[in-house]
């Protein structure tokens, strides 16, 4: 929040900056190191790649740890073609409405580059260009990208900030903004919209942000706008058990890695359970997902990090349970090889189970053990537990 009065326009709404209520003390959850790499590496943000000519946007920055990783990764890229800071001047825009946190990240980001071998003055001046004390949800110079923006890269750690902890007049405006942040919508869901509808042609917005949004009833119009066209999940990285933020939170956090296109192809879905040796080869899967053209039907095994990649999402505003991801291909496997249960040309029977508590005379596993007319299969809860149907 800037506190200058000032005036922040959403296009057909406007609030006072110095109204703007939640603080940087709320819903700040800082992301370690190796996280913010494994974010930018499923993206695709990559050194090797010609960063300087897209655009880059951190949506909240704090006190820079997405922006250090990112600015070393730029600066690499530039120094690589042999070009002038000057030219970075766009490749980066990141907000945050702490004062504070701004002024720590302009410092943080002078430092990054100076330590990469920029002068000092040109190093200070391309800080402040790039990091600006404004509201991510309601900043106009964003609004005049408009739907399919310029915009290459959306990366970072989104606040998580319920709306009835905001004042209510602001709570109001940016319903009005957000079509997605319906019932008890999290601020986040908004800073999902906001990056989505930035996003150029080809773009893609990656968060590590908490997952709820994925399953209860305020996501559901955010699950929609992303499979309803336009967009592709690419990635869905469950963090629950990592250790992937600076202090000790119970936030259920997942990587989500969604790209503007207009077909839906393969998703990366994975575990990480442990800290930066538990990510494995879920890097170099992500690659082969964005590329598949590039690489054999072979994907390396992540020995520390379980995953698999699924051909078919899900649909409409139903939930994305991916926290198994041997569980989620069997779950896609039976629905690509058997019809639905409802289907009026099914055979399928549903029981309610055996009911006498008599197992060791009524279930076997032996086909030979009486008649083949006497015996029905029987598939029970833990007979799924492996992602294999046994």
């Amino acid at each position: 929040m800037s506190g200058t009065g000032s005036f922040a326009s959403t296009g057909k709404y406007e609030i006072e900056a110095a109204t703007l209520p939640y603080v940087a003390e709320h819903g700040v959850v800082y992301t370690r190191p190796w996280v913010v790499d494994l974010v930018l590496d499923l993206a695709g943000y990559a050194p090797e790649d010609n960063l300087v000519d897209v655009v880059a946007v951190e949506p909240s920055c704090g006190s820079g740890e997405f922006l250090e990783r990112m600015i070393q990764r730029l600066s690499s890229s530039c120094q690589s073609q042999e070009r002038p800071l000057r030219d970075c001047e766009c490749s980066i825009m990141a907000f945050d409405l702490s004062s504070s946190a701004v002024s720590a990240s302009r410092e943080r980001a002078e430092s990054v580059l100076v330590d990469c071998g920029w002068p000092r003055d040109e190093s200070q001046k391309m800080a402040r260009s790039w990091i600006r004390d404004a509201d991510f949800l309601l900043d106009p110079d964003l609004d005049m990208l408009g739907l399919g923006g310029g915009v290459d890269f959306v990366v970072g750690n989104p606040p998580y900030v319920r709306l009835e902890s905001i004042d209510e007049a602001v709570a109001e405006v940016y319903r009005k903004r957000y079509s997605t942040m319906i019932g008890r919508a999290d601020l986040y869901v908004g800073f999902f919209e906001r990056a989505l509808e930035m996003l150029a042609p080809g773009g893609i917005c990656a968060f590590i942000c908490a997952d709820r949004w994925m399953l209860n009833q305020y996501g559901s119009r955010l699950r929609k706008l992303i499979t309803s066209g336009g967009f592709s999940v690419e990635a869905v990285v469950e963090m629950h058990r990592a250790d992937a933020f600076q202090d000790e939170v119970l936030a259920y956090p997942a990587i989500t890695a969604i790209r503007r296109t207009e077909e839906q192809g393969k998703v990366l879905v994975a575990r990480v359970e442990r800290g930066s040796d538990s990510v494995g080869a879920l890097p170099e899967a992500a690659r082969r997902v964005r590329s598949p053209e590039s690489y054999d039907d072979a994907l390396p095994v992540a020995p520390k990090a379980e995953h698999v990649v699924i051909d078919k999402w899900f649909a409409g505003s139903e939930p994305w349970p991916c926290v198994s991801p041997e569980r989620l291909a069997l779950l896609k496997r039976l629905e690509a090889e058997f019809p639905p249960l409802e289907d009026p040309d099914t055979v399928t029977k549903v029981g309610i189970g055996v009911a006498t508590g008599a197992d060791k005379i009524f279930l076997t596993k032996d086909p030979g053990l009486v008649e083949n007319s006497r015996l029905l299969p029987l598939a029970l809860a833990r007979d799924t537990m492996n992602g294999v149907l046994e």
